[in-house]
Order: C-alpha cells, then structure tokens, then sequence
C-alpha cells in the first residue's frame, strides 16, 4: 500500500472530519436527552451517545457511499480495501468496533479499582488510533484494520466538459423523419 499513499486521506482531514461528526453527534444526543427529559423520561446520556454513534456512523457511511457529514466536508471517504464496494458488514462494523472498545475498556477500567483507571484506558483509545494514523503507510485506524477498510480522498468533481461528438442523430424528430430507401417492387420494373 506505500504506492497508493497520495490516495490516503491526509491524518489532519480525517481529525477534521471526525471532530465534526463528533459535534453532530453530542448535538443530536443532547437534543434527544433534552427531549426526553421534558417528556418526563430518565435515561442514560452515555448510552444515547454510543447509540445516536453506532447508528450516524453505520447509516451516513453505507447510505451516503462511505461518508458522513463530517467526511463530506472534509473531502474523503471510507471505501473497501478489498476494492469492492463497501458492505453493510463494513458500514455496520466500523463504529461497532469503536463501541465494543469502548465498553471493554470502561468496564475492565472499573473492575481495576474505579474511574480513574476506567479514564487512563478510555484515553489510550484514541491515541492508539491516532498513532496507527500517523505511523501506519496505509493510514488505518482499529476499526479499519478490523473491518478491512480504508480511508481516501475524494475524488474532485469534474468540470462539465462539452461531448466530443453531436448530441443529435439523424432519427432525431427535430429533424425530420429520415427518407427511407423505397424498395424496388415488380411492379417497378
């Protein structure tokens, strides 16, 4: 994968892109929490949270062909690195991979003495993916090398281009009907 580096998502538009979606993300979750609570309802922020994730994450990146609104700003998307399409497993699997984490750590973090160490170990979750980011050639994260995806640039749009040929034929109505060759009867001849 060393030749295909220009094709990576850069590490700073994929941190970009992520701080989006992790604003869209809290910004839904507290309109949901604020909602229920008005409504009289107790529920658990941190479980809106990983849930409102798992399902942004899964349905932007296979509805929208590998992106997200954060994505799409910052012009790259997750594509398959098999170079299938990307599939549901792979669209569903990506932020499952980062709940599971999650939840394993937190919960080993607090089966070793509480919320400190439960803290320490939710940190080293990011920053083992942002080393992986910055040190591995392919640019993948956990959940990447996990769900076997990876992380590209966008292709530009193209400008629109005039065809190389008339966009017109001889059949066209606008024409005219085309003669057509009278066929030689005997009574012709």
């Amino acid at each position: 994968m060393a030749t295909s580096a220009p094709l990576m998502a850069s590490p700073w538009k994929r941190i970009g892109a992520a701080l989006v979606d992790f604003g869209l993300i809290w910004l839904v979750a507290f309109l949901v929490e604020t909602a229920g609570e008005s409504q009289g309802l107790k529920s658990n922020f941190d479980i809106i949270v990983l849930s409102i994730y798992l399902g942004y994450h899964a349905g932007f990146v296979h509805w929208w062909e590998g992106q997200t609104p954060g994505r799409r700003a910052f012009e790259v998307l997750v594509v398959s690195a098999g170079g299938s399409s990307l599939g549901i497993i792979q669209a569903i699997g990506r932020p499952g991979v980062r709940v599971v984490c999650f939840l394993a750590v937190v919960w080993i973090g607090f089966r070793l003495g509480g919320l400190e160490p439960a803290l320490v170990l939710f940190a080293a979750l990011p920053l083992l993916d942002l080393g992986l980011l910055f040190l591995v050639p392919s640019r993948q994260t956990l959940a990447d090398l996990v769900c076997r995806t990876v992380v590209v640039a966008a292709p530009p749009l193209q400008p629109h281009r005039a065809p190389a040929a008339p966009m017109y034929s001889a059949k066209d109505a606008e024409f005219g009907v085309r003669p057509q060759k009278r066929r030689r009867t005997t009574a012709d001849h």
